[in-house]
């Protein structure tokens, strides 16, 4: 995999996780808290750790082919 599609797969996983908690946030606010709105700084945070969620994905990243028991640690560093 080339770096430009590494960086990809990290713009496309930010925005996969980004959109799914603003999705859910405001399903769960119309539900409980109909008069509840987003604040900027909250936007900001949600931002942030989507960022933080989808740079995971590095751990599992590797320029050549590994064996199976290194892809397992990688899939088990990335879980915790």
């Amino acid at each position: 995999m080339k770096h430009s599609e590494l960086i990809k797969e990290i713009i496309r996983d930010f925005l996969i996780i980004f959109a799914s908690i603003i999705i859910i946030i405001t399903v769960l606010r119309q539900i409980y808290a109909p008069d509840a709105s987003f604040e900027l700084k909250t936007i900001f945070t949600i931002m942030a750790f989507s960022f933080l969620g989808a740079l995971t994905g590095i751990i599992l990243y590797t320029p050549h082919a590994i064996s199976e028991n290194k892809m397992r640690l990688r899939v088990i560093l990335h879980f915790l």
